[in-house]
């Protein structure tokens, strides 16, 4: 019931913005508005002031603003407070100022965040002093070293880690000099940052991180093996482990293999087996694995109903097949397939295949205020980079490089949001700002039904100088009804398995 209560207060606040942009844009501009609406009918309660009809509905899960003269079957007069009577350019700033709203609500939520107060990553204020080095990185290639004292970035001064990354991530793509400080001697370093790399670790220098587990994920290894969160690494077979990206390492070169795990738990030293998952972490393009079917992330269990562990250095490109035909049982998104390989002379699979047990880093974080000002400049800047990588994932979505089952629905809403509401009112806030953001965003897509879509309505009439005719905004409004009604059982079932017990799955009628 709290879960449903947050979530009800969330929906409620971007949907009252949201149709508030509406109403008040066509209120300034003199057109009609004859039903203002949180929810969908059936009416609960309301009450009429003026021409308006003000209420709160039964389906929690939108709202919307009834405009005088806006239904296209309606008799127009030519009277200014009917809508479509109006001029492109009002209509326009009437159906645009909805999602902005919404945006506009991210923007000035987001310094409250800040203003409140958040946890950052504790590292971030630390000294720059490399503790790791990835292996084949750009840094590495640098000749960095653990140790090295950053001190500045292209003749920039850098006192912390925050500010290297300031520095750095605006320079992907760039060759970048970096001065460090290597036992009291001054060495300016030229790194080469390709514009494909992961973002900041991509580059390869990554400050002290303990080998400590601070998430143990269901059903994988490290589970069925024991860890629990804040178990210490001490030690993989007989490496000595240091860092956190030197265990990763580490395991990503025994897929299928079983290692031991020499563990620190408060005082007492134990040992643990583990035979790390066989995950795919590359399929080249074109090759024989692309084209049969499998893909990044995928889990395999068996190649020719042999362990993975018998095909270790084939999976890991360090051996040419012998065999002509090679047929994987894989996991995919909880699902066991089967997928056959077919290779023609000389050909590689094509793959490569690393290590996982499903634990995260144990992350130290403070809890930081920000002044009136600095919370206006982080909660903008932060804004801006969320619009970034709503962007970024869905051009790589439109590329279909990411699944549809990255998506989630109302159940996931509600869950986030309360999850959100229990970790604080900073983190509550900053997640309806997100949704904001997103509710903003997709609303000014090109979709018939969508807001965007009327948008592009407005553009085409203002293209050929008159409106579109009725019977093809019906034919686009279906389809974008139909593209609608698509997407939220799309989002529905990936709820629906992400949160129903495995145990149940099995009697749902798809299954």
């Amino acid at each position: 019931m709290i879960t449903l209560m947050y979530f009800t207060i969330v929906i409620g606040i971007l949907v009252f913005v949201h149709e508030f942009g509406h109403f008040i844009v066509a209120k300034l501009t003199g057109v009609g508005v004859e039903k203002f609406s949180l929810g969908f009918p059936p009416k609960l309660i309301g009450f009429k002031r003026g021409e308006t009809e003000y209420m709160i509905s039964a389906i929690p899960l939108g709202g919307y603003v009834k405009l005088k003269g806006e239904d296209p079957d309606e008799n127009l007069t030519n009277d200014p407070k009917e809508f479509s009577s109006r001029s492109v350019g009002v209509r326009f700033a009437i159906v645009s100022a909805g999602p902005l709203m919404n945006l506009l609500l991210a923007f000035m939520l987001m310094p409250l965040v800040y203003f409140l107060g958040i946890n950052v990553p504790a590292f971030l204020e630390e000294v720059p002093v490399v503790g790791w080095v990835a292996k084949d990185s750009p840094a590495m290639k640098a000749d960095f070293q653990i140790g090295d004292h950053i001190l500045k970035v292209d003749d920039e001064l850098v006192e912390n880690w925050e500010d290297f990354y300031a520095h750095v991530q605006t320079k992907i793509g760039k060759d970048i000099k970096i001065l460090i400080d290597r036992e009291n001697s001054t060495q300016e370093k030229l790194v080469s940052l390709p514009s494909d790399i992961l973002g900041i670790p991509g580059i390869g220098i990554l400050y002290k991180q303990s080998p400590q587990v601070g998430e143990v994920f269901d059903g994988m290894p490290a589970q069925q093996a024991g860890l629990k969160p804040g178990d210490i690494v001490k030690k993989i077979d007989t490496i000595t482990i240091t860092h956190w990206a030197h265990m990763s390492e580490v395991i990503r070169e025994y897929p299928g293999r079983e290692i031991i795990f020499t563990l620190e738990r408060g005082e007492e030293i134990s040992k643990a087996k583990i035979k790390p998952t066989a995950m795919i972490s590359k399929v080249n393009d074109q090759s024989a694995a692309d084209v049969a079917g499998l893909k990044l992330g995928d889990t395999i269990l068996t190649v020719n109903k042999k362990a993975v562990s018998d095909w270790e250095r084939l999976l890991r490109g360090k051996e040419l097949p012998h065999e002509d035909k090679y047929t994987f049982e894989i996991v995919r998104d909880k699902e066991k397939r089967v997928i056959t390989v077919i290779l023609e002379e000389a050909q590689d699979i094509g793959i490569m295949v690393v290590g996982k047990i499903g634990i995260t880093p144990q992350e130290v974080t403070l809890f930081k205020k920000f002044g009136f000002f600095a919370s206006i400049k982080e909660g903008f800047k932060n804004t801006i980079d969320l619009i970034g990588k709503i962007f970024g994932f869905l051009k790589i979505l439109l590329s279909f490089e990411a699944s549809m089952k990255q998506f989630g629905g109302p159940i996931m809403i509600a869950k986030m949001s309360g999850s959100a509401a229990r970790s604080g009112l900073s983190a509550f806030i900053f997640f309806t700002a997100f949704l904001s953001l997103n509710l903003g965003i997709i609303n000014l897509f090109p979709i018939p039904v969508l807001d965007g879509g009327h948008l592009l309505f407005f553009i085409i009439e203002l293209i050929i100088r008159r409106p579109l005719g009725a019977k093809k905004i019906e034919i686009a409004q279906k389809i974008g009804i139909f593209l609608l009604i698509l997407l939220m059982l799309t989002v529905t079932y990936n709820d629906i398995l992400r949160f129903v017990p495995e145990k149940y799955l099995d009697f749902l009628p798809w299954r």
